[in-house]
């Protein structure tokens, strides 16, 4: 109840009259507009902390909320308000009742898709529909690269951000020099993916379907004439066609081709299932198959290992007749995940 009068006088009108719900993410304006929108008002005493966690709040959404708080609002006792002890008591509280959970499974069955993936009506590639191609590039972009989706939004076909290999065996990617990545250490900017392209044994046939570069190739040839921007991913119709897309619109692309998957296979599409799912599922087959956690965290741009084990690490080992990395375990050690992840074969 003490930490409660401390919010409750944190945001005392007096103090919080310049408060604008401009201060907040705009993922907290999005999940609460109601909320936000009264904040365009003098915030009342009896606001509390309380009230948010009672609703549900996260531990993370209620530090957002304190930070943001702490910004304008003048000390308590000496100490901003979030480093206030009895807010900081109140904090772990909250994290003690509601502790994060952290998926061990994956949402949703990559071998599943990739077969989908190698059949109409993403097949013949030649032939496919825009829209289907478009997805396809996408996806196998996502899974082979490890990346979030505003790094793949940042993707861009100029000469000084695409670079084919020489002698075909690949394609080298860079981001929009204006494009700056969630996290910001110098090692993290403009850093390439890497892709290599796949050519398994004639006795392999049907898993060349599969190379990300084949796909990768054949969507900038189809959009070479409809394209109205260097960004690498456009608008494959309607009245924005062949205009910049926007990362929602491929976040749902990526989400679109594993629910086309999971329906074509008369099988229910698995729910929540969202586009940043790729990343812990590219890295953890990865690390299944004996990648460095070094290799891992430079290619998702993790600062550290912990990060990929404590929230993005599920168990991908679980009996299946599940696809493998096509690439000797030693030469996994030394080569980029890009290249590492370049296609997961279907055993049968």
């Amino acid at each position: 109840m003490a930490a409660n009068n401390i919010l409750g006088a944190a945001l005392n009108a007096s103090h919080c009259a310049s408060w604008r719900p401009r201060l907040l993410p705009r993922g907290i304006r999005r999940k609460h507009p109601v909320r936000i929108r009264s904040l365009r008002r003098p915030i009342r005493k009896d606001a509390k902390l309380g009230a948010l966690h009672a609703a549900g709040r996260s531990h993370s959404t209620l530090k957002v909320y304190v930070a943001a708080i702490s910004s304008l609002h003048n000390r308590v006792d000496g100490a901003t308000v979030g480093r206030h002890r009895l807010v900081s008591l109140f904090l772990r509280g909250a994290l003690r009742l509601r502790p994060p959970t952290a998926m061990r499974a994956p949402a949703w069955d990559l071998p599943l898709v990739l077969e989908a993936l190698s059949s109409p009506p993403f097949e013949p590639l030649g032939q496919v529909k825009l829209k289907w191609l478009s997805m396809k590039a996408a996806f196998l972009l996502a899974i082979t690269s490890a990346k979030q989706v505003g790094e793949l939004h940042a993707l861009s076909v100029s000469d000084t951000c695409l670079r084919w290999n020489s002698d075909g065996s690949g394609v080298t990617l860079w981001p929009n020099v204006a494009f700056l990545p969630k996290v910001l250490p110098r090692n993290h900017l403009n850093q390439p993916i890497q892709l290599a392209r796949f050519d398994p044994p004639s006795e392999e046939g049907g898993y060349e379907l599969l190379c990300p570069v084949r796909a990768l190739r054949a969507y900038i040839s189809a959009t070479t004439d409809i394209r109205q921007s260097e960004q690498l991913f456009v608008c494959h119709g309607g009245p924005n066609r062949g205009r910049a897309l926007t990362k929602q619109r491929l976040s749902h692309w990526v989400v679109d081709t594993i629910t086309h998957a999971y329906r074509a296979s008369g099988r229910p599409p698995p729910s929540g299932v969202r586009c940043h799912s790729t990343r812990s599922v590219s890295a953890s087959w990865a690390a299944l198959r004996g990648v460095p956690l070094g290799t891992i965290c430079a290619a998702a741009s993790w600062a550290s290992p912990s990060t990929f084990s404590r929230f993005y690490r599920v168990n991908v080992a679980t009996p299946h007749p599940m696809g493998v990395v096509l690439m000797p375990q030693d030469d996994a050690r030394t080569t980029p995940i890009g290249v590492v992840l370049c296609v997961l074969l279907l055993c049968d």
